[in-house]
C-alpha cells in the first residue's frame, strides 16, 4: 500500500484497485474509497456511491477550492470532476478536506495529493486530467443565479424598514 498524503486530519493510501481515505469534517471523520475496475471506477463513501463507466469519460478536472471554517481562514478543498463524452457539464466525482494553511492553492499538500490521484487513475484508463482554477458546473451556475433575487429582496425588505 502506497501513502499519497498523511497530513493535516488526512490520509489518502492506495493498493493496486483501492484508493482510500478518510479527513476531519465538521461532525467527525469523513471515510471514503474509490474502487477502480476494468471498465468502472467508482467513489463511495456512507452516503453516496457514484459510478463512471470509463468509455464514457472524456476527461477529469480538479480544483482547489476554499471550505470556510469558524473563527479562521478556510481550509483547502481538492474537488474532482468527470467530463462525459455526451454530457459537457462536469459531474462531481470526489472531493476531500486537509487542515493546513495555504496563500496558494497549487503550492498546497492538497494540491499535490489530488494531483497524483487523479492522475493515477487517468494513467490507469488513458483518460487526460487536468487542474483547473474554478470548475464551471450547474450548481454553481444555479446559485449564482440567485445572487440577484436576494440582493432584490434585500433592498425591498430595506425600502419597507425606511418608510415606516
Amino acid at each position: 500500500m502506497e501513502t499519497i498524503l498523511r497530513y493535516g486530519g488526512c490520509w489518502i493510501q492506495t493498493d493496486e484497485n483501492t484508493i482510500y481515505g478518510n479527513y476531519d469534517a465538521s461532525f467527525g471523520k469523513e471515510r471514503w474509497q474509490i474502487t477502480l475496475q476494468s471498465e468502472t471506477f467508482c467513489y463511495i463513501n456512507d452516503n453516496v456511491k457514484t459510478f463512471f463507466n470509463v468509455a464514457d469519460v472524456k476527461e477529469i478536472q480538479f480544483e482547489i477550492g476554499d471550505h470556510p471554517r469558524r473563527g479562521s481562514s478556510s481550509l483547502p478543498q481538492p474537488s474532482v470532476y468527470v467530463i462525459l463524452k455526451n454530457d459537457p457539464d462536469p459531474k462531481e466525482f470526489f472531493h476531500f478536506i486537509v487542515n493546513e494553511e495555504f496563500v496558494l492553492s497549487n503550492k498546497t499538500r492538497a494540491y499535490d495529493a489530488c494531483e497524483k490521484l487523479v492522475s493515477l487513475i487517468g494513467e490507469r484508463y488513458g483518460i487526460s486530467t487536468s487542474y483547473k482554477l474554478s470548475i464551471d458546473t450547474k450548481k454553481k451556475r444555479n446559485a449564482i443565479a440567485l445572487v440577484p433575487l436576494v440582493l432584490i429582496i434585500i433592498v425591498i425588505v430595506l425600502l419597507l424598514r425606511l418608510r415606516q
